[in-house]
C-alpha cells in the first residue's frame, strides 16, 4: 500500500510524499477498479482485516483506474491509471 496518500481536506500530507506499508489506517477499506466499460468495474470492501496485498485482474484492454480508500473516517486514500494491452480478457459476469 506504498501509495496511499495521508489526506488533510483535499491536500496530501505535509511532506507532500505517499506514506509507506505501515500507515495506520482504519477499517473498511474500499477497493474500486474502472476500466472503459461498464463491465469493467469491480468493487471490494475490507471490512474484517487490512489486506497485506491488492490483486485483481483486468477484464478488458485500455486505461483503468483503481483507487483504494478508508471510507469510514476518509483520512486515507490512493488511486492509480494505467494501461492494460490487449483486447477483451475476462467476460464480466
Amino acid at each position: 500500500m506504498g501509495w496511499l496518500s495521508r489526506c488533510h481536506g483535499n491536500r496530501p500530507a505535509p511532506g507532500g510524499s505517499p506514506k509507506d506499508t505501515d500507515v495506520g489506517v482504519e477499517l473498511p477499506l474500499e477497493l474500486i477498479v474502472q476500466g472503459t466499460s461498464d463491465g469493467s468495474y469491480q468493487h471490494r470492501v475490507f471490512s474484517r482485516l487490512t489486506p497485506a496485498l491488492l490483486a485483481f485482474t483486468p477484464r478488458e484492454g485500455e486505461a483503468h483506474s483503481v483507487a483504494l480508500r478508508e471510507t469510514g473516517h476518509n483520512r486515507w486514500w490512493g488511486s492509480l491509471r494505467f494501461q492494460v494491452a490487449g483486447e477483451l480478457l475476462q467476460v464480466a459476469t
